[in-house]
């Protein structure tokens, strides 16, 4: 999840393309091979194994839209296909690759078994980038909102 989301934002946000006119975030072709310790994205978008996915990515089958997550903290802007997490859960995400080496697949509950003893509020915006520009709307929730 995090390579690909890497991958997505190093696309989206890079000066080249942003010189081109940009590129609308449902457009950009993405394939995914499973192969990672979680896999979110990969699950989500297929049950394949890794062999049978290239497959598919090779031949330019199973094509989709798909909404991408756009997340700006201050001048930086990152995007995602799978979640966004802040509070605990960003600091439980953000903690666990450090914790991967000792604890693989069982660092995320390492992460927040440390971190939640010191749990704190924090504010955020939501917005989501449709893959249909034409369906885009003005969305926000702050904290505690239902």
């Amino acid at each position: 999840d995090g390579t690909a989301n890497e991958c997505i934002s190093g696309v989206l946000d890079n000066p080249i393309v942003a010189d081109k006119g940009g590129v609308w975030p449902g457009s950009l072709p993405l394939g995914v091979i499973p192969c990672g310790t979680d896999g979110s994205l990969p699950k989500f978008i297929t049950k394949m194994d890794p062999i049978d996915a290239a497959h598919v990515i090779l031949r330019g089958h199973y094509v989709r839209r798909m909404d991408i997550l756009r997340v700006q903290v201050g001048d930086e802007v990152l995007y995602s296909a799978c979640g966004v997490g802040w509070g605990l859960a960003g600091q439980v995400a953000l903690d666990s690759e450090e914790l991967r080496p000792k604890f693989g697949v069982y660092r995320y509950t390492a992460s927040t078994l440390s971190r939640v003893a010191s749990l704190k509020p924090v504010k955020g915006t939501v917005r989501v980038v449709p893959a249909d520009p034409a369906q885009q709307v003005g969305f926000a929730c702050e904290p505690y909102c239902k």
